[in-house]
Order: C-alpha cells, then structure tokens, then sequence
C-alpha cells in the first residue's frame, strides 16, 4: 500500500502502521530494498524504534520476474532475485516470503511456443526447480516460503488452484506453504473458503483484500462480494495459525485512512463471539 508511494520514507510508513495500532507489517522490497548494509541498518533502527515487526515478506515483482519460466536463464535470475533478499529480510526478524509461483503465461514467449498442455507442464517443472533451488536457503535462514494463489486472467496459466499449489508443494517439508489471496480466488470463480479447506494445513500466508470479481481491486474487506463471515469461520475451522495479512490498495484515498479501515475490520473480526 505504502510501495505505491516512492517518495515516502520507511520511518514516515511505520509512524502510520503505529497510528492505525498495527504491529506487524508485509514488507514490500522496493519500499525497502535491503541492498546495502547502510539500508539494512537504518531499517533494523527505524523498526526497533517503531515496535513494528516485518513479518511477512513480498518477493520482488518485476516484468522479467518469473519462477516458473521456461527460459533457463530467465528463471536462473528470477531466483537469484528473490534469495538475494532472504538474508537481510531473516536478520529484521522475517518469517515467511510470498512467491509467485509462475509468472504470467502470456509474458513467456519460450511457453508460448509449445502446445498448452507441454506448456503448463514444463511450467511447472520450472516451478518445482525454483523451488528446489530456494526453500534450502529459506530452511537454513529460518524463513518459511508461501507459493500465492495468482489470477488466471483468461490464460491457461497453471497453478493458480488451490489443488494445483497443494499438489505442487506436498513433497516439500512444511516450511514451503501457501499463501491465499482472497481476491485472486474470486477472480478466478473460486470461492475462498472452498479454497482455504483445499490448503488446509499448507495455508501459512494470507492476502486479505475484496473485490468486485472483475479486476484485482485490493479493496478493504466488506468493501466487495466476498462472504468474509464464511472466510474467516473457515480459518477458523482449519486452525489456521498463521497471519492475517491484509493486502490493500491506497489508490485515491492516502494510506493511513485504508489502514484504520482494516484495523476496524480486524477489531471486528476479533471481537468475542466471531
């Protein structure tokens, strides 16, 4: 939410995250990149000052950003991407870093080129490299990896079910996750809830955000078509420990007015008897 605002400072974002009487924050890299040892420490410093936790984090998105891509050499650099991040996000205290698992089909001319069935499974084996490659240095690090949910938009892009993600993750120990994100769920015609049993003790993340169905609109929750009452009591049902991240867009409104709209939901959410 705050990664959308460039000009503002890592210290300015924790002040507003305390304000709205949140604790614990997604980091997003480009919001604070990490890469050099004078960025490290004076993040390490503005969170300690703030009280602030950044416990989850969002692996980098870029348009060559790809996992799963067919083209060794663009996943080769995909990964490098994301462990280069690892460490200096393990020594803030992180916990768990949300990949995506593929990128976006439409993007990969090397996937392109083959028939969609070859594709889709030569994806997904680039997918399972990646991970290979990556969930060994999360492990030593301390840090979980959490594969999200992503949104189809009218391709045959794989992994975008809760039974393709559970698949593709089983043979991995239980630090290699799932990350839900409601609103790709509905997206896609899925129903979250449906889709969080599916996970079941794979859901390690959460991206909490609603939408009209038609677009990835990052809404405050209630704000959409999503049945939260359903949602929640299914994470409920599943004994789902882990954060309740929300994932929300500023877009016309300025950030610290969305975050006390979220805190509002949390605090409802929270409240005996739900």
């Amino acid at each position: 939410m705050w990664g959308e605002l460039p000009a503002t400072t890592l210290a300015e974002v924790l002040s507003e995250v305390t304000a709205a009487k949140f604790d614990a924050i997604e980091l997003w890299p480009p919001m604070c990149p990490l890469i050099s040892d004078n960025m490290r420490t004076n993040a390490r410093e503005a969170f300690e000052r703030s009280k602030v936790r950044p416990v989850t984090m969002h692996a980098p998105l870029t348009s060559t950003m790809n996992l799963a891509a067919v083209e060794e050499l663009t996943r080769r650099l995909a990964v490098y991407e994301v462990a280069a991040r690892l460490a200096p996000f393990a020594e803030l205290g992180g916990e768990v870093v949300v990949v995506h698992p593929t990128g976006s089909a439409y993007n990969d001319e090397a996937a392109n080129a083959i028939n969609v069935e070859a594709a889709n499974e030569a994806v997904i084996e680039a997918a399972r490299r990646s991970l290979d490659e990556l969930y060994p240095i999360a492990d030593g690090l301390g840090l979980r990896i959490a594969c999200e949910n992503l949104m189809a938009r009218g391709t045959p892009r794989p992994l975008c079910r809760m039974e393709q993600l559970r698949a593709i993750i089983e043979p991995y120990p239980a630090t290699v996750g799932i990350c839900l994100d409601t609103g790709h769920a509905v997206v896609n015609g899925l129903n979250p809830a449906s889709e969080a049993r599916i996970a079941g003790d794979r859901l390690i993340a959460t991206h909490l955000q609603d939408t009209d169905g038609l677009d990835d609109r990052h809404w405050v929750p209630g704000a959409g078509r999503i049945d939260w009452d359903e949602f929640v009591s299914t994470l409920h049902q599943i004994d789902y420990s882990g954060y309740w991240t929300f994932e929300l867009s500023a877009r016309d409104s300025d950030p610290a007015s969305v975050a006390r709209a979220a805190m509002q939901v949390a605090s409802a959410w929270s409240a005996p008897g739900t």
